[in-house]
Order: structure tokens, then C-alpha cells, then sequence
């Protein structure tokens, strides 16, 4: 019933979303682009206003604010154009349900795999969850419940994140009250899949006719990846920030776009317009920093095109430009900036380079981190081949899509290029990658028009065995990855240049012995794109059979290539917790049932998520792994003080230790009785709950 009632609110936002962005385009919109649209605009907007309204709006329903209004002003506007329901831009149906039947089939089948991980329920101890995926659990209940100035993982704290997808799940799973982890691991992969498939498609088909275009795009999105590396998958299912940012940035894409139509030429599709980029800028920036950037490099390379080429439209773009830019920079800095550790990056740095998590280096040595850079930039392409055929057409070169697209691959390829972060600097061309599929599918989708037509849905046998090429070669760049760092030889940077290498080779060979002379380099190039684009189009396969992917024989790290690793801080506590038990279950359950929303629960696993992620009760102090990075440098002194008052008193309980706990109104402890010896904490707290791996005590005030 929770769950329904859960869908129920995000076909009401998506409901939300559609009709306001049916009114900023008008006739032009067609029945799947005002779906993805509204999904990407209702969830944005009822995100934000829940944020907003968090303490106002009663029992935290400030996230359908946006709904009640559009509720109250649809009949007043639906009277004053009471066409704008009834006309609608005619959909190409059969491409358009191929394209869903392929992409959300996959799509589905890959959040089912990911679903075996994370059982809501179990008899035995629960080991399969992401490391993190507690802490977003805590995260997304926080956000709902105290917004973003005070936190559950340490009352009064605040957390500097990019936090706007945990808000969003946060925000449904309160008003239909699930269980923990429901929306998170269920709701929100669908949602993510559907309004980025949908976004896609409707967009595709605005921009060519091509009867598979929309399904490349789909299938290069849900299920492609890197050629020859991994970490390449855009809807993560252990990154929910990564997969709800994507729909709201190919939104926001799709929205800035717009701004140069011939419709925007009107004051009053303009204002929409801007209105509706300034709320996915807000959103993007906040829902995955990365994502926004690299749009706001995109389209900055936009508004400069068309200051340098003198377009009719220039002012519009940097109009747009204008919005995108002041949103996002509003956003970020009152949400994201000035974390204790701002400097999450290395820049111009050979440690810690994505390439060396990745075993494509090489060599060890200065010059073998650099290569195995590039190399990993080459494995990045494929998936974006399709540009090549824009850039390469004088007819759509200069056009505004096809330079958004190269502005922001650049970016993507940039931040890899000069930064360092483990696997955080090529966050930013896995963002890129969303709305690169799209226009890759469109480039790819132009070039077969162009070279080897086929008859409808039939493509022409010769672009089938580019196709078989390009699985075949997916194959050995497969086989290439299995000889890893740890292997003799170290194979597995040839992967990335062989599948490039063999592509151009083999489409060059196909053009020669298929085509008229006078055809061969056109035809070439089209064949090549094809057979990248279906490696790419494999990248979940290709990941399901890497294995393991870091440097990490049994010597440890090499230290020519990583910097040692150091402690966030000088807790007592240094040991995560990712797995519970059904008593552990049983205890979060008697914490919610007894302490109330504002109530205060203290623990001795103070390092990570586990107890506010089960329990949604607010800490005295946890997840010091994480405030100690993203929150604020002058409360560290006080999480510290925090965490040796509740050691202090479970390790030593007295009048003495106590008082601090009550003081501060502490309700319950949760004790981890691997982490102590102590059994007895009469008179100041009585235990309610022992188990072999949880005891809660309930603290008596009047005790101490």
C-alpha cells in the first residue's frame, strides 16, 4: 500500500510537470516529450519546494505545493486557451514503443540484477548493500525531515552535499511512509529510467527521422558504457544522485535548446522557457555538481559560437546562458559550498588518477600514468562517436545541438585530463555522457540515412555486419580486460586502442570492398561509427565480466601511483558497519516507536550510517566518515567531543559520563557489544533490547 501510494505521488508530480511545461512550449509538444519533460519538471520542482517549505507545510507534505497550485490555476488557464490540451504534435509511434520496449526492457532487467544486492528483508545478516547506500538512506530521511540546515547524522550539524535526488526520495518516502531503503532502492531506478528514456526518445525524434535512432539512444544511455574500461554505466544503481541528476540534465539540456527555437522568439515562451532552466540549473547543481558543469561549459562554448558567428539568436543564448549560469552558482553556494575538506580533487596530479584505479596504465612510471590517461579517454568515445558525423557535416556543424555536444565532452574529457579523485574526476564525462547519447544516436542515425539507407526498420545487410564487427570486437577488448595489472603480460590498456584501432580498420575495410569508390570515405566513417557505437552499446556486458578492476595486488597499492590513504579524523571509531541482522531490525523498530522525530539517539558506531538509516531517528553523532569531509570545518571539535562523551559513558558508565548525554536530552543508545565489555550501565539507562549484536538502553534523565 506504502509503495502505491509512493507512485501515486510521482505521477501526481509528473502530472505537475507536464502541464507547465505543455504551456512554456505550446502545440509543438508531443505526448512522450511532455511525459519525460513533466517527470524531470514535477520531481524538480516538488523537490525543491519541499526544501523550501521543510517545517512549514504540515507533516512535510512541502513538496506537493507545486501540485495544489497547478491544481488551482489549470481551470483559469485551460479556459483562456482551451486549445492547449487538444493539440499536440503528431508522435512516430513504432520507432518511438520499439525504442521503450528495448531500452526500458534492459533498463529493467539491469535494476532487477542490482535488486539481488539489496533484499529489504532477510532471516540471516543483510552483507550485500553498497557501502553508502546507508548513508543515503540517512540522507534522504534527513533532507525530508530537517532540510538541509541540521542533519540526522548529528543534531545542529549541517551536511555541504549534492543531495537534492536523497531529498527527492526522502521527501516521497515520508508522505507514503515505506519502509527504509523502498523508495531508494525500488522507486527511485525507475524513475530515473523512465524519465531518461523518455527524455530521450521524444528528443531523438525531434531531431531525425531514423527508425532505430531513438533506440540507440536509449540502449547507449540505460545499458552502454566504456570500451575497454568500466565505471561507465550513467544510471547507477549505487549512485542514486547520478541517476535522477541525469534526468534533470538532459531536461535542462533539452530546455536550453529550446531557448533558441522560433516559438522563443515570443516574450512569453522565452520567460517560460528560462523559468524552466533556472529550476533544472537549481536542481541539476544540486542533485550531482558534476552534471551541472559540464553543461554550464557546454553551453557557455554555445553562447560564444554564436557571438563569434554572429547568429540571429546570440542574445537568447547568452540570455540562457545568463540563467543557467546564476541558478547553478546560487545553488551551489547555499547548498554545496564550504565543506571541512573543499580540496576533494587533485589538480595536475599523476596520484590517485582514474586510469590507475582502472589497471590501464601501462606502466607505472610518470609517462605510463599519462598514457593510461588517454587511454581511458579513448574507451570513453565510443559511446559519443555519433558527434563525429555532426561535426563532420557542414549542415550541422555550427548548429547549436552539435555544439553543446562537443562543449560538453570537452569538459568531461578536460576534468579527466587535469584532475584527480580516484574515480570522482571522470564523474564528470560519465554526466556528459547522457546527453552525448543522444546526440551520438543522432549523428549514427544521419550517416546510415546518408551512406547505406535501409527499407524502414530493415537497416541494409552491410551496416548488420558492422554490427557483428563491433560485437565481435566487444569480445576481445573482453578478453584483452582480463589481463589485468596482476596478470603476466599486463594487457589490459590495449583494450580501448584496439577497439578503436579495429574499428576504423574494419570500417574502412567494409566501405572499400562494399561501395563505388566515390563513396568509400562517407560510407567509412558511417561504418566505423556503427561498429564503435555497438561496442558501446555492450558496456554492461562488458562490466559484468571485468571482475575486479582496482590496482590492488596483494602488496597493497603502488605508490607511485596512489597517495597513501589518511584518516578523516581522529575518531575513536575508524570500522564501518554495512551489514544488519533481523535483531538489529527489530531494534531500529523499537528506536521509531519510542523516540520520537525529535528525539536523540547516541551510539557507539559512530563511523558510519547503519542506526539513523534503520532507526530515521536523529544521532547525537554518527557518520563521522562523512561530516568530518562534508560538514562544516568549525563543528568538528564538537563531533569529536561528541563521540568520546557517548564512548566515555558506554565504556565507563557513571554520574560523571552520563551528564553530558543528558544534558545534550540523549533518549537511547544503541550499543554495539563487539565494541565494549561493559554489560551494566545501571542506574543512568536500563537495556530494552539484547541481542548478540545490538543493545539499546533507554536513558532515565532523572538518574543523572
Amino acid at each position: 500500500m506504502a509503495l502505491a501510494l509512493a507512485v501515486l505521488i510521482v505521477l501526481a508530480q509528473a502530472a505537475t510537470g507536464a502541464f507547465w511545461w505543455r504551456l512554456a512550449r505550446g502545440p509543438s509538444v508531443r505526448v512522450l516529450e511532455a511525459a519525460g519533460m513533466g517527470l524531470a519538471l514535477g520531481s524538480a520542482a516538488a523537490t525543491l519546494s519541499g526544501v523550501l517549505l521543510v517545517g512549514i507545510a504540515p507533516a512535510g507534505w512541502g513538496w506537493a505545493a507545486p501540485t495544489v497550485v497547478t491544481v488551482i490555476a489549470a481551470p483559469i488557464l485551460l479556459s483562456r486557451r482551451p486549445g492547449l490540451l487538444r493539440t499536440w504534435r503528431p508522435t512516430p509511434w513504432r520507432p518511438a514503443l520499439v525504442a521503450l520496449v528495448i531500452s526500458g526492457g534492459l533498463g529493467l532487467a539491469s535494476i532487477a540484477v542490482n535488486l539481488r544486492n539489496y533484499p529489504l528483508e532477510s532471516a540471516g545478516t543483510i552483507t550485500t548493500y553498497h557501502p553508502d547506500m546507508t548513508f543515503f538512506e540517512a540522507l534522504s530521511t534527513s533532507l525530508a525531515r530537517l532540510g538541509p540546515s541540521d542533519s540526522i547524522f548529528m543534531a545542529g550539524a549541517e551536511l555541504r552535499y549534492h543531495w537534492f535526488s536523497y531529498a527527492w526520495a526522502g521527501q516521497v518516502a515520508q508522505a507514503a511512509a515505506t519502509e527504509p531503503f523502498v523508495v531508494l532502492t525500488r522507486l527511485l531506478p525507475v524513475v530515473a529510467l523512465a524519465g531518461s528514456v523518455l527524455i530521450a526518445v521524444s528528443w531523438t525524434q525531434r531531431l531525425t527521422k531514423g527508425f532505430w535512432a531513438p533506440s540507440v539512444a536509449g540502449v547507449l544511455i540505460v545499458f552502454g558504457g566504456y570500451v575497454g574500461a568500466t565505471y561507465g554505466t550513467i544510471l547507477n544503481f549505487d549512485s542514486p544522485s547520478q541517476a535522477l541528476a541525469t534526468v534533470w540534465m538532459l531536461a535542462l539540456c533539452f530546455a536550453l535548446l529550446g531557448t533558441l527555437g522560433r516559438r522563443a522568439t515570443r516574450p512569453r515562451v522565452l520567460a517560460g522557457l528560462l523559468a524552466v532552466v533556472a529550476l533544472l540549473s537549481v536542481a541539476t547543481t544540486a542533485g550531482k555538481v558534476n552534471s551541472a558543469a559540464v553543461v554550464v561549459a557546454g553551453w557557455g562554448l554555445v553562447a560564444l559560437v554564436a557571438l563569434l558567428r554572429r547568429e540571429p539568436w546570440t542574445g537568447r543564448a547568452w540570455l540562457a546562458l545568463g540563467f543557467l549560469a546564476a541558478a547553478s552558482g546560487i545553488a551551489y553556494v547555499a547548498w554545496i559550498s564550504g565543506p571541512a575538506e573543499a580540496d576533494n580533487f587533485g589538480v595536475g596530479t599523476l596520484l590517485n588518477k582514474a586510469s590507475s584505479v582502472q589497471g590501464l596504465n601501462p606502466s607505472q612510471a610518470s609517462w605510463g600514468i599519462v598514457a593510461g590517461t588517454l587511454i581511458l579517454a579513448i574507451a570513453m568515445l565510443p559511446r559519443w562517436a555519433g558527434v563525429a558525423w555532426l561535426v563532420a557535416s557542414v549542415r550541422s556543424r555550427w548548429q547549436p545541438f552539435t555544439v553543446l555536444s562537443v562543449g560538453t565532452g570537452a569538459a568531461g574529457i578536460l576534468a579527466l585530463l587535469l584532475l584527480s579523485g580516484g574515480m570522482n574526476d571522470s564523474w564528470f564525462a560519465l554526466s556528459a555522457s547522457a546527453p552525448l547519447s543522444v546526440a551520438s544516436a543522432v549523428g549514427l542515425s544521419r550517416a546510415v540515412r546518408a551512406t547505406a539507407p535501409g527499407r524502414g526498420w530493415r537497416p541494409a545487410p552491410l551496416i548488420v555486419v558492422a554490427m557483428g564487427c563491433g560485437v565481435a570486437l566487444a569480445a576481445v577488448v573482453l578478453v584483452l580486460w582480463s589481463f589485468g595489472p596482476d596478470r603476466s603480460p599486463t594487457l589490459r590498456w590495449l583494450g580501448p586502442l584496439v577497439a578503436v584501432g579495429g574499428a576504423i580498420a574494419l570500417g574502412t575495410l567494409l566501405a572499400r570492398r562494399r561501395t563505388p569508390p566515390g563513396a568509400r570515405r562517407a560510407t567509412g566513417l558511417a561504418l566505423t561509427l556503427v561498429i564503435l557505437v555497438a561496442m558501446a552499446g555492450l558496456g554492461r556486458v562488458l562490466s559484468l565480466g571485468a571482475g575486479s578492476f582496482a590496482v590492488q595486488p596483494e602488496t597493497g597499492f603502488s605508490p607511485s601511483e596512489f597517495s597513501p590513504f589518511e584518516a578523516a579524523t581522529d575518531a575513536i571509531d575508524q570500522q564501518g558497519v554495512n551489514s544488519w541482522s533481523p535483531a538489529q531490525v527489530g531494534a531500529a523498530a523499537w528506536l521509531r516507536q519510542h523516540v520520537g522525530d525529535d528525539g536523540l539517539v547516541a551510539t557507539n558506531i559512530a563511523f558510519g550510517s547503519l542506526v539513523p538509516a534503520l532507526s530515521g531517528r536523529t544521532m547525537y553523532v554518527s557518520e563521522i566518515r562523512y561530516l568530518a569531509k562534508y560538514g562544516r570545518a568549525s563543528r568538528i571539535d564538537d563531533m569529536l567531543a561528541r563521540e568520546e562523551a557517548t564512548w566515555s559513558f558506554v565504556e565507563s558508565p557513571s554520574a560523571a559520563t552520563a551528564t553530558p548525554l543528558c544534558e545534550a536530552g540523549v533518549d537511547a543508545l544503541w550499543v554495539d557489544p563487539d565494541r565494549t565489555s561493559t554489560r551494566d550501565w545501571a542506574p543512568w539507562a536500563a537495556p530494552v533490547i539484547t541481542a548478540d549484536d545490538v543493545i539499546v538502553l533507554a536513558l532515565d534523565p532523572s538518574a543523572c
